[in-house]
């Protein structure tokens, strides 16, 4: 196995990369902001969250939040950003310890299924957001899927031998299946239970790597 950029590296690097634009800086008034917002897509969806409805929830007047977040779409912006930097900095504590490439894809299935499936916001834009539910979700989840799969597969290549082929289907089927698991986690099995999730992960990700 040769060396190369952790998964969780690799990730920053796809998702959060330098040439960005700085996020808005970390203060309380700007977490308090991002709390209250967070809580308001969660309940209602974003279409019905207002600038008004974030202040109010912050304990802020709107001419304050309007200085920090000109407008919803940046509010959303931020919210997100932070939400993908807890995803990766997450992911880098539970994936960094395996030095193995499949019990560090097994750690980072399950890491990837217990985050998506506890994330409030995320539930509540499809539930409530009738756009963001059809196509406009559509098109995001599949550049979203698009990024994980090459970034695994990359990782794949270059730290566990693979070619280039055999690591993208590997990838595809690991990020689909995250994704099946997050939305439908019940049938036989109890994919909502972290010991089943773990024993689950623990067949099935050696198994496509392996079987590859």
């Amino acid at each position: 196995m040769t060396s190369g950029p952790s998964l969780a590296d690799r990730l920053h690097a796809a998702l959060l990369p330098a040439g960005d634009a700085a996020p808005e800086p970390s203060t309380s008034t700007t977490d308090r902001i991002l709390d209250a917002a967070s809580r308001r897509f969660a309940e209602v969806g974003v279409q019905n969250t207002t600038m008004s409805s974030i202040a109010a929830e912050a304990g802020l007047s709107r001419e304050w939040l309007y200085r920090h977040f000109p407008n919803r779409d940046l509010v959303v912006a931020a919210v997100l950003q932070r939400e993908l930097r807890r995803f990766i900095d997450g992911l880098a504590v539970r994936a960094v310890e395996q030095a193995d490439v499949i019990d560090a894809l097994t750690e980072a299935f399950v890491y990837c299924v217990e985050f998506l499936r506890d994330q409030a916001i995320l539930e509540g834009m499809v539930d409530r957001d009738v756009q963001l539910a059809s196509t406009d979700l559509r098109t995001h989840a599949g550049a979203v899927v698009g990024v994980a799969v090459r970034t695994c597969a990359g990782y794949l290549v270059d730290l566990g031998g693979f070619d280039p082929v055999t690591a993208t289907v590997i990838a595809e089927t690991l990020t689909r299946l995250v994704g099946s698991t997050v939305i439908a986690p019940q049938a036989d099995l109890d994919l909502h239970d972290p010991e089943t999730l773990r024993s689950y992960a623990g067949r099935v990700v050696p198994a496509i790597v392996r079987g590859s």
